[in-house]
């Protein structure tokens, strides 16, 4: 009885290690596609070096910004109805926005009010790649 139960159980470990395979697979191939200048995520969520959209156009305020603030992010020129990612370059946290019918958004940053001094790019992107990028500055 018991060897029933182990031979049942054969196909779906190998249905599980099949899909372990596939993942890493799929996860160690983005970072290198992105450094070769592709859409691959980059291990960031976001790919490639040039935006995809020419008319988006991404704006943090106030720039420059004190520690400790959270900005306001602003989007105008995104395809309504679109979902897009907006984070700080290379952190973790991202709000999910849809522009309006105009291709406008608007919103707080409020996912990490702790950036040091220094220079900083807010991004947005989605599927597509990389829509818009903008530089801002936090001071002291």
């Amino acid at each position: 009885m018991m060897k029933q139960r182990v031979i049942a159980m054969i196909p779906r470990l190998l249905v599980l290690v099949a899909v372990a395979v596939l993942l890493v697979a799929a996860l160690s191939a983005a970072p290198s596609e992105a450094a070769r200048g592709g859409k691959g995520n980059g291990g960031r969520g976001h790919g490639g070096t040039t935006a995809t959209c020419t008319t988006c156009v991404l704006t943090v305020s106030p720039n420059p910004m004190p520690v400790h603030t959270q900005p306001t992010v602003s989007g105008t020129g995104f395809a309504p109805g679109v979902n897009y990612f907006v984070q700080v370059n290379g952190d973790i946290f991202y709000t999910i926005v849809t522009p309006d019918s105009s291709g406008s958004f608007s919103f707080v940053y409020t996912y990490k009010d702790l950036y040091a001094p220094g220079t900083y790019a807010m991004v947005a992107w989605n599927g597509s790649g990389k829509a818009a990028e903008y530089t801002f500055t936090v001071t002291q």
